[in-house]
């Protein structure tokens, strides 16, 4: 299964989430709001996303699922609920 975890480039919860996705053996594509570092190593496996426009993050999930099938999205506080809501509605 992979799932596209929308995760604030600044929470103190990254470690915890990356780690339950490894004990699980979830794939993961990590949305953030800010470039992340560790992009230009391991590209398909983060996103950039701008939180506060849902319709452009859609499209951004739905074109890396074309190479990387989402089978979940997961919004990992208050301001990423609503956004993965939309997101998963719009997938289906």
């Amino acid at each position: 299964m992979r799932t596209l975890l929308l995760l604030p480039t600044e929470s103190y919860r990254a470690p915890d989430f990356l780690e339950a996705a490894r004990r699980l053996k979830v794939g993961l594509i990590i949305g953030s709001e800010q470039k992340n570092p560790l992009s230009s190593i391991h590209p398909d496996g983060y996103l950039h996303l701008d939180f506060e426009d849902y319709e452009g993050s859609a499209g951004s999930a739905e074109r890396i699922s074309k190479s990387r099938p989402i089978q979940a999205v997961l919004g990992v506080d208050d301001a990423t609920t609503g956004l993965a809501a939309f997101i998963a509605r719009v997938r289906e």
